[in-house]
Order: structure tokens, then sequence, then C-alpha cells
């Protein structure tokens, strides 16, 4: 997920900043299962507001991914994770402030194989499931069943 920043600020002021790395507060291993699933993508623009101590006070999705776990997701990661130093006035006092944030969602394909969910199926001779097996429970689908109707 490489976001794109664009900070709000007041002129003459210094601009609010993140403190941490925004790579680092929403990863590839944070994918909700249920997107996954559904292999669902998109980008999801948040409005961050900020307080005086550069705590992350609000996070709103602005424009949806078209997926409302990426989209609920989004924003508790954030508020978990993202830190800033605050913006400051033109006479250095913090100020509020508000960050317009883009975090796209991609499936990791490759990453992804050795995290998955294994199952293994046996078939009669017309082909339908007779026993299944769950071999592995990935770290991104912990909820994994097994049963002969299919997976879920």
């Amino acid at each position: 997920m490489a976001p794109f920043i664009a900070l709000l600020a007041i002129a003459g002021a210094t601009p609010l900043r993140a403190q941490t790395d925004p790579r680092q507060w929403i990863t590839p291993d944070d994918y909700p299962p249920s997107a996954l699933r559904v292999d669902a993508e998109g980008v999801v623009r948040v409005i961050l507001s900020v307080d005086t101590a550069g705590n992350l006070a609000d996070c709103q999705v602005a424009q949806s991914s078209g997926n409302a776990d990426l989209d609920a997701t989004t924003c508790a990661l954030l508020r978990k994770r993202a830190k800033f130093v605050p913006a400051h006035d033109a006479s250095g006092q913090p100020v509020a402030s508000k960050a317009a944030q883009n975090f796209r969602w991609a499936i990791p394909h490759d990453p992804l194989a050795s995290r998955a969910s294994r199952m293994t199926y046996s078939l009669n001779r017309q082909g339908h499931i007779t026993a299944c097996k769950l071999a592995e429970i990935g770290a991104h689908d912990p909820e994994a069943t097994c049963s002969p109707q299919g997976s879920s």
C-alpha cells in the first residue's frame, strides 16, 4: 500500500507531518479476510483530523473503495497506528489540522500464498465432494472451516 498524503496547512504555519512512516500504517498482512474472499481491491480516501498534540482525533472515509470492510479497516488501523507531529501556527503554537490521505488496497498475490488456508478435498466418481480436510489455517483467514459442502 503506497499512501499518498496531501496535507492541509495554514499559510505561514509549520504543516502537519507524519511522525512515523505512513507505509507502515497499513500493510498487506492487514488485508481483511472477508475482502480477500471476494477479491476486493480499491482506494480509500480518508480525511484525518489531528489534534494539537499530534493525535488522530477522527478518521472519516471521504471516498469509498467500494468495499465496506476495506473502508472500515483503513480507519481502524489508522486510529491505532497513525502518529503525527502537529501543525504549528505562525507564532509556533500547535494547532489542530486535517490531512487527506489515500490508501490503495491491492491483493498481494505472492506473499499471501504462505499465509493462506490449505484444504484438501476427496471427490466421488460424479465429481462431488465427499470429504474435506483443513490442512492449515492461514493468518489471513483464521475463521476458515472445511466441510463436504465446500469451504467458508
